[in-house]
């Protein structure tokens, strides 16, 4: 025979539910939407607040933000001064042209092509 047990159900919630909770509005439709839809059931339903998180929460990084930390650390940890990566880069620079590559100035910011 089967014993019931009164009592709430336990429910795995992924950790990219919860990260809609806690991150910054995007810009993207689809996770705005999602984000919307996550916060109003936060909101909404009184009992999801007595949830306990299995895995602590981190905020969450842009990955590029994150590679250009790097790299900042990378070229702090190797150059002295900001000069000094300058004479660095313009002498890899000066390697590139010499094997035949061609630099482009990248294009302006869009408010500067509205002038």
């Amino acid at each position: 025979m089967i014993h019931y047990t009164a009592g709430r159900p336990k429910v795995y919630v992924e950790t990219t539910v919860v990260s809609y909770l806690v991150a910054r509005p995007s810009n993207n439709r689809a996770v705005s939407d999602r984000q919307r839809a996550t916060r109003w059931l936060w909101e909404e339903y009184p009992h999801t607040k007595e949830m306990h998180m299995k895995e602590p929460l981190e905020p969450q990084m842009d990955p590029i933000l994150e590679e250009a930390y790097r790299i900042k650390a990378e070229f702090a940890a190797q150059f002295n001064s900001l000069e000094e990566l300058y004479d660095y880069l313009k002498a890899r620079e000066r390697e590139g042209e010499a094997q035949g590559k061609i630099y482009i100035d990248p294009p302006p910011p869009p408010a500067e092509r509205r002038k």
